[in-house]
């Protein structure tokens, strides 16, 4: 779903990893406010413990380019168990900064690092070994999203969501 308006889209999942599934708001609205009624520091996503019912962590992606960002549900395929992933490619002037990063979260709220990974470079100058290793990035993230849920995406300016349980993700987009 596009560019949807005054939404909160709710999932329920156990991103604490303790048996109870916490809540994971998404505002679609918020990512969709720009000017004036963009006041700064808004949660886009914001993660309620299942045992107190407290917000124990918040993120935010907007439609302005400094502010594209992307969270996903990612499931491992291993064990199971629900992270939360967050990408954000940045194409700037020739330059390109690439990062991901996979994590649960503790009751508190503090970052459980599953895995992350950068990658920087410059478009115009790349090697073919610089191509190569971008390449396998890029594939080793493409792997994660494929066992993936947008929770919300505003790459390029535009809001992408998927309702809980309808997996609408698409492997990022490469380079040409």
């Amino acid at each position: 779903m596009n560019n949807a308006e005054h939404e909160i889209v709710t999932w329920q999942e156990d991103i604490t990893h303790d048996g109870i599934p916490d809540k994971i708001e998404v505002d679609i609205s918020l990512a969709n406010a720009v000017g004036e009624n963009l006041k700064g520091n808004e949660e886009t996503l914001r993660i309620y413990s299942g045992k107190t019912g407290e917000k124990t962590w918040s993120g935010h992606a907007d439609t302005i380019h400094a502010g594209w960002n992307g969270f996903y549900l990612y499931r491992n395929p291993e064990n199971k168990m629900a992270y939360i992933l967050n990408w954000r490619p940045v194409l700037y002037q020739g330059t390109g900064n690439f990062f991901y990063r996979i994590f649960s979260l503790t009751e508190q709220g503090k970052v459980q690092l599953f895995t992350e990974e950068a990658f920087h470079f410059q478009v115009d100058t790349m090697s073919e070994e610089e191509r190569k290793r971008l390449d396998a990035y890029i594939a080793r993230l493409n792997g994660y999203l494929e066992n993936s849920y947008i929770l919300i995406n505003t790459d390029g300016g535009i809001v992408r969501y998927s309702p809980q349980g309808r997996q609408m993700t698409k492997p990022c987009r490469l380079l040409s």
